[in-house]
């Protein structure tokens, strides 16, 4: 089932005060969302594609549904076996811990930026030291670098100060500038076992929050069709190791959306909704503020009878 609606959320699209002749000028955010919910095992993942008015595609997922639960002796955390009880989880009600544990869910955007031929660039916010300036003071500057093969992008790299822009090199804005998408992961945590973890190699995926290949359109599964049949190696790993070049050609870039989940009490018996997102924002696609004037909704004419 995929549900498709709008909603109001009570933010700002934009807003501006000014001071000097007391003005205000905003717009109030209304979204689209198609909405889809799977049901897994225990959990329910809320699956949501947001499409706003300033250009922005935003993926949401919903963690709920109910935790994996054990029996162990202790009722609290005075019994003498809780702490050993608790070692890999939480007590979440009597004499039943919630096990820790993690998420990760790989996307496959397909994207075509104005055309099929587009370049995943790295723009790193390097600091250096500002000339003249006795005080210490410092600045940084971007060093941008664009991704010539395909494979992961390190845990370490894609961490720090930096942005991933996926553009198409061929085109440009009405300020000659290439258009794009910046990705920005919200939750891309990696995951924490060894490469040699039969769980690891299974979904090899997890190891990075990000990665490119070129389009192939029989590379549909970031762990590969059979994931529980598996030996390790299938998906991504067996498709970027072909090592085929990514720049200004046809590429798909797979976000792994990894989040921890601790337990806590307040998750028993079903647990609240958790929201994780990542987004995918213009970058030069659109030659002005998409937003500045939405369509206004107006109420329908009074019928005379």
């Amino acid at each position: 089932m995929i549900c498709l609606f709008e909603r109001d959320t009570g933010a700002p699209l934009w807003r501006h005060a000014a001071g000097v002749n007391a003005t205000y000028a905003g717009r109030p955010t209304v979204e689209l969302v198609l909405r889809t919910i799977e049901s897994v095992g225990n959990y329910d993942y809320i699956i949501d594609w947001v499409l706003t008015e300033a250009g922005v595609i935003r993926i949401e997922v919903g963690a709920t549904g109910i935790d994996a639960v054990k029996g162990v002796p202790a009722r609290n955390m005075t019994d003498p076996s809780a702490a050993n009880d608790t070692q890999t989880g939480m007590l979440v009600a009597p004499n039943l811990v919630a096990v820790n544990h993690d998420h990760f869910l790989s996307f496959r955007l397909d994207v075509d930026i104005d055309g099929t031929a587009n370049t995943l660039v790295r723009q790193r916010l390097a600091p250096r030291p500002a000339e003249g300036a006795a005080d210490g003071r410092g600045l940084w500057r971007i060093v941008e670098e664009s991704i010539a093969e395909e494979g992961p992008l390190t845990a370490g790299e894609h961490g720090s100060a930096e942005v991933m822009r996926i553009i198409n090199p061929n085109m440009t804005n009405r300020l000659g500038q290439h258009p794009g998408y910046e990705l920005r992961p919200g939750h891309s945590a990696t995951s924490l076992l060894p490469r040699e973890d039969l769980s690891q190699r299974r979904a090899a995926f997890s190891a990075s929050p990000l990665w490119v290949t070129a389009y192939d359109p029989k590379e549909l599964y970031a762990a590969g069709p059979y994931p529980n049949q598996s030996r390790g190696g299938d998906g991504l790993p067996a498709y970027a190791a072909r090592h085929r070049p990514v720049e200004n050609t046809d590429i798909v870039l797979w976000a792994t959306m990894g989040f921890p989940h601790l337990p806590r009490p307040e998750d028993w018996p079903v647990m609240p909704t958790q929201w994780h997102s990542l987004s995918l924002v213009p970058y030069g696609f659109f030659d002005r503020n998409p937003s500045a004037d939405p369509p206004q909704q107006t109420a329908p004419a009074a019928t005379r009878r």
